[in-house]
């Protein structure tokens, strides 16, 4: 039997050499410290079959339905696994790449690139003072996304 090579569409539209650890890496990271989860039961309760040209967007839809249909009264904490999921999903959107706690950018400078693609008016960094935005920033603390539920999160 001859095995097919499989290309992935990227969300920038790049075609690219589908890597199934990625996937893994990604199931195993969104049940890290939850009990009673598996990632493997995730990925094998997607059904997912790859297909050629199969973007990267469908992908990880497919694994968050997975996980959404596992939350059950005796398996609640695929809640969080979905959610999870969703929320490397919506960093991929927003930073371009998944982002660990530790490493998003300040919300000042956020606000600046988001000026220059034309969501926010100018304006709005003339409203505080760098010591407000740092303030601001301060309070921050992107791993409590991590406990967000998938219906909170959607």
């Amino acid at each position: 039997m001859v095995e097919e090579t499989l290309y992935i569409i990227k969300r920038d539209g790049r075609k690219e050499l589908l890597d199934i650890s990625k996937v893994h890496k990604m199931t195993e990271a969104a049940c890290e410290g939850l009990t009673g989860v598996s990632s493997s039961q995730v990925e094998m309760n997607s059904g997912l079959q790859f297909t050629n040209d199969m973007s990267t967007d469908a992908i990880q839809e497919i694994l968050i339905k997975s996980a959404n249909d596992l939350i059950d009264l005796d398996n609640p904490n695929y809640q969080y696994v979905a959610a999870r999921l969703l929320l490397f999903s919506l960093q991929k959107h927003v930073y371009g790449k998944f982002m660990p706690s530790e490493g998003h950018v300040p919300l000042r400078f956020f606000v600046a690139t988001n000026i220059e693609r034309g969501v926010y008016d100018k304006s709005i960094l003339d409203k505080y003072s760098d010591d407000e935005w740092n303030k601001i920033n301060s309070y921050l603390r992107h791993e409590r996304d991590l406990n967000f539920t998938y219906a909170g999160l959607r």
